[in-house]
C-alpha cells in the first residue's frame, strides 16, 4: 500500500543580522520576520551571504536597504510581550513557516511582513520596513501649521468588521486553525432589526504558528 511520512523541519535558513550600520553578524535559523525579509532580498539581488561573507559584500549588502530602520522594525519583533492566549510573556512576532511557492520577491516580502504588521517601502532607492504597532498622533493640524483651506478629509470607511486569521497551529502538529475578531456594534448597526450583517475579510499567515500571535496581529490591525 502507500505509505506517506510527515517530517517536520526543526531550524531554518541562517542568515545575517545587523546591531547598527556597519555592525552585522551571522547569525542563528533566522525566526525575526524582518531579518527574514532582508536576506530574501540580498538573496535576490544576487548576494549570497553566508557565514564567509567579506567585509566588502557586506558593505555592498547595506546599500540595498535602509540599516536603521531595520533594525527598529526587527526590535518591534523581538519584544517580550504578554501572552494573549495562555500565560506567560513570549516574543512578540516571529516568522516560523515554510514558503513553497515561485513568486516575485514583492510578493514574499508582503507575506513574510504580514506576520508582524510590517510594510515595506522605498526610500532614495533602498529597501525601508516598518511595523504598524503605533497610530497615535504625530501632529495635530491647526489654524496655525496648515494653509487656510489646504486640508480636505473624507470619513472613513471600513472595508471589513470581522477578520479571520489563518494559521499552522503548533500545538496541533501544524494543523490549519484560525483565530477572529469582530466588532457587533458595527455589524448590528449595519443589519438592523434583521441582525448583525458583517462585512468579512480574511488572512493568511504562512508563518505564525501560534494562536496567542495570530490573535495579536489581527487585534492591532
Amino acid at each position: 500500500g502507500d505509505h506517506a511520512m510527515v517530517a517536520y523541519v526543526q531550524q531554518g535558513m541562517s542568515g545575517w543580522v545587523w546591531t547598527s550600520p556597519g555592525v552585522r553578524v551571522f547569525g542563528p535559523p533566522l525566526v525575526n520576520p524582518v531579518w527574514i525579509a532582508i536576506n530574501m532580498l540580498l538573496r535576490a539581488r544576487g548576494l549570497r551571504l553566508g557565514a564567509t561573507a567579506t567585509t566588502g559584500q557586506l558593505d555592498l549588502a547595506e546599500t540595498f536597504f535602509d540599516v536603521q530602520a531595520a533594525i527598529d522594525a526587527a526590535s518591534i519583533c523581538d519584544q517580550q510581550v504578554t501572552a494573549l492566549v495562555g500565560t506567560g510573556s513570549e516574543t512578540q512576532f516571529k516568522f516560523r513557516g515554510v514558503l513553497q511557492e515561485e513568486k516575485p520577491l514583492r510578493d514574499w516580502l508582503q507575506e513574510v511582513l504580514m506576520n508582524c504588521l510590517g510594510y515595506y517601502t522605498f526610500s532614495f532607492g533602498k529597501l525601508k520596513i516598518g511595523v504598524r504597532v503605533n497610530s497615535s498622533t504625530v501632529e495635530a493640524f491647526t489654524v496655525g501649521n496648515i494653509v487656510f483651506n489646504s486640508l480636505q478629509l473624507a470619513p472613513l470607511k471600513p472595508s471589513f468588521d470581522h477578520l479571520t486569521a489563518n494559521f499552522a497551529d503548533k500545538d496541533y502538529k501544524f494543523v490549519d486553525n484560525s483565530v477572529a475578531v469582530y466588532d457587533i456594534d458595527r455589524a448590528t448597526l449595519l443589519g438592523g432589526a434583521a441582525g448583525p450583517l458583517f462585512l468579512k475579510s480574511n488572512v493568511n499567515l504562512s508563518g505564525t504558528c501560534t494562536k496567542s500571535q495570530a490573535a495579536r496581529i489581527i487585534s492591532i490591525r
